[in-house]
């Protein structure tokens, strides 16, 4: 296995991690089983919950962090998709993966502030 292709699969490895049981491609069949009986596997989401646990469901504060968690996961999804489909030897493919990868850093920094809005609320 060359280089390149063993960094492809550091990425993706460090990319599973990162999303931390919310890409539901990416479930195990034991995270996929406690997602199913109601145990929340999602970091992000527990992060969600636990930050607005004080708010009312209506609050608009708790409103907009679950918001920008719903556009994180579609980011991390979108970007898993890219990565484990692209064929990054092209420099296209490259571009639009490392412009998913923006997305999901701008969603991530978006979620932070979402959760630091909740908790100072």
């Amino acid at each position: 296995m060359d280089d390149t292709n063993q960094e492809i699969e550091e990425v993706q490895r460090l990319f599973r991690s990162a999303a931390r049981d919310c890409v539901v491609e990416d479930r195990s069949s034991f995270v996929a089983f406690q997602a199913d009986t109601g145990v929340e596997v999602c970091t992000f989401r527990l992060v969600v919950k636990n930050a607005a646990s004080l708010l009312g469901n209506k609050d608009p504060v708790k409103l907009e962090a679950e918001s920008m968690l719903n556009d994180l996961i579609r980011s991390f999804s979108s970007l898993n998709v890219l990565v484990n489909e692209s064929d990054v030897q092209l420099a296209s493919q490259r571009k639009k993966v490392a412009d998913s990868l923006m997305d999901t850093i701008s969603s991530l920094d978006k979620f932070e502030q979402g959760i630091k809005d909740c908790l100072e609320a």
